[in-house]
């Protein structure tokens, strides 16, 4: 007897997943493949062994790709060059708190609880917040401590 079970994921969600740094809208995919989160769960949940095998080259390498999974293709380019800007510096505490959070979002331990919020509208790539309802995180130069809990 053969027992078999196929498993299919969905390519595309309704449910929109951004957030605004200093003004500027960062719209992501609804899911991100699970090698990835893994990966940065590893560095965020205090996995010491990853960590400590990891150089930081690979740790940036872990979250640079963590964005490119995460941001849409259209926000890419703005996010990355919005880390380079001396104008308006995003410091590094900030750039962890949108790891958090976005990990949070991407494996359904979310601090409201819900899976599924609504999503009524979008916005363009830099572009100020749409108001809708979808999850936001709003994130100023001003950062705050956050920790984050597995």
């Amino acid at each position: 007897m053969v027992q078999r079970r196929s498993f299919t994921t969905a390519t595309d969600s309704d449910e929109v997943v951004e957030f605004d740094v200093n003004g500027v809208n960062f719209q992501c995919r609804s899911q991100i493949s699970a090698g990835v989160v893994m990966k940065m769960g590893s560095l965020l949940g205090g996995d010491e062994d990853a960590v400590e095998n990891l150089k930081v080259n690979e740790m940036i390498d872990v979250i640079k790709e963590f964005f490119n999974h995460a941001l849409k293709p259209d926000y890419r380019k703005p996010f990355f060059n919005m880390l380079d800007d001396p104008d308006t510096p995003v410091p590094l505490q900030t750039l962890i708190e949108i790891v958090q959070w976005l990990a949070e979002m991407y494996t359904g331990n979310r601090p409201t609880g819900q899976n599924s919020p609504p999503t009524p509208d979008s916005a363009s790539p830099g572009e100020g917040s749409t108001g809708s309802a979808s999850p936001v995180a709003s994130i100023s130069g001003n950062s705050r401590q956050t920790v984050l809990t597995t």
